[in-house]
């Protein structure tokens, strides 16, 4: 995972490189942390760099911009970037930081818990294009679309389908799973290793020759039968692609 933070405030990097290596040491995730003072050199390594996350200061007082000026001309490299915006409080004498959601315009206090939380609702868009959702009818009759990067995996029950999402919920689809593995296949992160399972490739830690671990710590998804070598194979052909993608970030 490769993230940029932007900030004109030295303390604050530091304080906010420590959380996010935190975080990345707790998921099991790999993390390349780009530190930037000034926003324009920020925008100037996105003409040979792609970033997962992009982390901006609500303000930069030393170049005169708010961080929505900068996100809007990011946006000129990659229209579909996660980002996150912080703002420094000083409050009873103690500096904290605010999260500040795009589109939600939510604001929270600083905190151990408030800080993984907005990482996590953050997450489920990294290493997936954005605008790549699955529409599904649940068994409430309710038409729902969901994006291919929160779905960790899914499973066959009776005449419903499972779907076990990042954030812990579960979506039950009124489908076959015949049905659901062909509104899969048209992405290349999912795997096929039993009948009546699907799973994100993202979120696979472990492939033995009769299981499939998650990052996630759900149980482990059996492998059929016959269908290992196959499954390694599609697992390894979808991270070929991220490594094709990250090409550009050597540079950074």
């Amino acid at each position: 995972m490769h993230i940029a933070y932007a900030d004109n405030d030295s303390a604050m990097l530091r304080l906010l490189e420590k959380a996010l290596r935190d975080y990345c040491d707790r998921n099991g995730e790999a993390l390349t942390l780009s530190l930037f003072t000034d926003p324009g050199v920020l925008l100037a390594s996105m003409e040979h760099c792609e970033y997962d996350l992009v982390i901006l200061s609500v303000r930069f007082p030393e170049q005169g911009l708010a961080g929505l000026e900068v996100s809007r001309q990011m946006r000129r490299y990659n229209p579909y970037v996660p980002s996150l915006f912080v703002s420094p409080l000083l409050a009873d004498g103690t500096l904290e930081l605010d999260f500040v959601h795009p589109r939600r315009l939510v604001l929270r206090p600083f905190t151990n818990e408030n800080f993984l939380s907005a990482m996590d609702s953050v997450f489920v868009q990294i290493l997936n294009p954005p605008l790549c959702t699955l529409e599904v009818m649940t068994v409430d009759k309710e038409v729902r679309q969901l994006s291919v990067s929160e779905i960790v995996y899914a499973e066959s029950h009776a005449k419903e389908v499972h779907v076990h999402l990042y954030s812990g919920g579960l979506v039950r689809i009124r489908s076959t799973m015949k049905e659901f593995v062909a509104k899969t296949e048209a992405f290349h992160e999912f795997l096929y290793p039993h009948k009546s399972f699907v799973v994100n490739a993202v979120y696979v830690s472990k492939i033995t020759a009769a299981a499939l671990t998650l990052k996630t710590g759900d149980v482990p998804i059996p492998i059929a039968r016959g269908k290992a070598q196959s499954v390694k194979e599609g697992y390894l052909a979808f991270f070929e692609r991220v490594l094709e993608r990250g090409k550009a970030e050597i540079l950074c």
